[in-house]
Order: C-alpha cells, then sequence, then structure tokens
C-alpha cells in the first residue's frame, strides 16, 4: 500500500493517485495470484496478458480505485496519468493496449463479468 519504485518525474505518486489502498492492494494481490505481475510488481510479459492488463487498467479505474484530482497542484487526474502510474509501476508499457480497449465497451463488460473480477468491491 505504497510506491514500489523510486519517485520519477511525470508520475504521479502512489500517494496522491491511489484514493482507496486497501482495495488496490486486493486488486494487487489477485494480478499476482492469476499471474499478471511478479511478486516485484513486474508485469509477467506471457503471450496475450499485455491485452488483458490494459483491460485490468480500465476495470481498476472503473470501480474509481483512483482519486479523481490531485491538490498540489489542483488539478484533475486524466486516464492517461493513470495508465503512466501503472505503467510505471508495473514496468510495462501499456499505452496502444489501453487506447485501442478503452473504445470496445462491449468487450470491457464481458470482461468485468469475470468470476474473480466481479468479486472485487467498487467505490462508486
Amino acid at each position: 500500500q505504497h510506491d514500489i519504485r523510486p519517485e520519477k518525474k511525470g508520475i504521479i505518486a502512489y500517494e496522491d493517485i491511489v484514493k482507496h489502498k486497501k482495495h488496490f492492494a486486493r486488486f494487487e494481490e489477485i494480478l499476482f495470484q492469476q499471474g499478471f505481475i511478479d511478486n516485484n510488481y513486474a508485469f509477467n510479459p506471457k503471450h496475450g496478458n499485455k491485452n488483458i492488463m490494459a483491460k485490468l487498467y480500465h476495470f481498476a479505474i472503473s470501480r474509481s480505485y483512483f482519486c479523481q484530482k490531485t491538490f498540489e497542484p489542483i488539478k484533475p487526474i486524466k486516464e492517461l496519468e493513470i495508465r503512466k502510474f501503472l505503467d510505471y509501476r508495473y514496468n510495462v508499457v501499456l499505452d496502444k493496449q489501453f487506447r485501442t480497449i478503452g473504445s470496445k465497451t462491449i468487450e470491457l463488460n464481458e470482461f468485468y463479468a469475470v468470476h474473480w473480477l466481479s468479486s472485487l468491491p467498487s467505490m462508486r
């Protein structure tokens, strides 16, 4: 429930971006159990995982695990900034997959129905 990598310019700090730390920690626990990240929070580059992980990013955003704005300075947090935070956290770049899957609402909704995802709490 904290930053695992050193601060980096352009990446919002864990404390400033993660709204529900306990629920986000549970989300990460499941990412580990399902083999998407290892015990060092590094992304598992197994074939097909990039597309699934991009869907998981959208899932975490849809569950409101992240703050809507920063306070120093006060400004809204965009999905792009959340994706950059998650990419840095998991040592992967999912820019293309994140943008592509973001426009596929039906596919995302079907993915969200996966049992292990539906058991995670929503903060809406």
